[in-house]
């Protein structure tokens, strides 16, 4: 299974697959439990926002259960990272 970026702030956590196999994956996978992403007003094909707290466990225990695993995207701010997203453990780069 390929490895997922993460990236949270207060309001979200987005997930962004490497590829649009993935991407349509992992969509069907969480089944509605995410938000579309726009980034300078166009719709990202390949990320997802899980929402946070319960919400983006849940979506987490969800792509682990089913082989994912999880990186820092680039957008996380290093301060901001540590061992886990929300319970979701991330790898480092």
């Amino acid at each position: 299974m390929p490895t997922l970026l993460i990236a949270t702030s207060p309001r979200s956590t987005w997930i962004s697959a490497p590829d649009a196999e993935s991407a349509t994956a992992i969509r069907a996978l969480l089944a509605g439990r995410f938000d579309e992403v726009r980034r300078g007003g166009r719709l990202d094909p390949f990320a997802i926002d899980v929402g946070i707290g319960v919400e983006a466990m849940d979506a987490g225990d969800l792509l682990l259960g089913a082989g994912y695993s999880f990186r820092w995207h680039a957008d996380q701010h290093p301060l901001n990272r540590n061992g886990t997203a929300w319970g979701i453990p991330v790898e480092e780069d």
